[in-house]
C-alpha cells in the first residue's frame, strides 16, 4: 500500500502538550491518535513496523523451541485468589473486575496466574521440561 493511500491527516504545528517529543511528532505526522493519556490508536505505518517486530521475535524465539501462547485478557477470580494478589490489586485500583451470574472475573493487568496455571495443567512429570512459554500481546 502506498503511504499517500493511507488517508494520513498531518498538522502543520505541533500541538502543546506533555507529551514526549516523539510522541508529539507522532501525533503531528498523524501516525497516533491519542484519546486519552496512555491511550492511543496506531495509524498503519506504526501497525506494519509492530508486525515486523513481532516477526523478529517469533523467529527468535522458535530458534530456541519456545511455544507461543495467547492468555485471555478476562479471568477468573480464583486465579488471582490462588496467588494471593486479588485484594492488592484491588485495593490499588490496578485491576477492574465484574460480577457475572457464573462468576466473578477481572480484566488482567498482567498474565502470571493465567500463564501458571495453563504450564501446570501441561507438565506432568520433570520429564516434560524445560518449557519455555511466551505471549506477545497489547496492554
Amino acid at each position: 500500500m502506498r503511504l499517500s493511500r493511507g488517508s494520513i491527516a498531518t498538522a502543520k504545528n505541533r500541538l502543546a502538550s506533555d507529551e514526549m517529543l516523539s510522541q508529539q511528532i507522532l501525533l503531528q505526522s498523524g501516525q497516533v491518535k491519542r484519546y486519552a493519556a496512555g491511550i492511543y490508536a496506531k495509524n498503519t505505518f506504526l501497525v506494519k513496523a509492530q508486525a515486523n517486530i513481532e516477526k523478529v521475535i517469533r523467529t527468535t524465539l522458535e530458534r530456541y523451541d519456545c511455544v507461543e501462547v495467547v492468555m485471555p485478557l478476562l479471568q477468573p477470580k480464583a486465579l488471582w485468589e490462588s496467588s494471593g494478589r486479588w485484594d492488592k490489586y484491588n485495593q490499588s485500583g490496578q485491576m477492574f473486575y465484574c460480577d457475572m451470574p457464573n462468576g466473578t472475573y477481572c480484566m488482567a493487568p498482567t498474565a502470571e496466574e493465567a500463564m501458571l496455571d495453563f504450564v501446570q495443567s501441561m507438565v506432568r512429570s520433570y520429564k516434560d521440561l524445560p518449557i519455555n512459554v511466551y505471549q506477545i500481546g497489547a496492554k
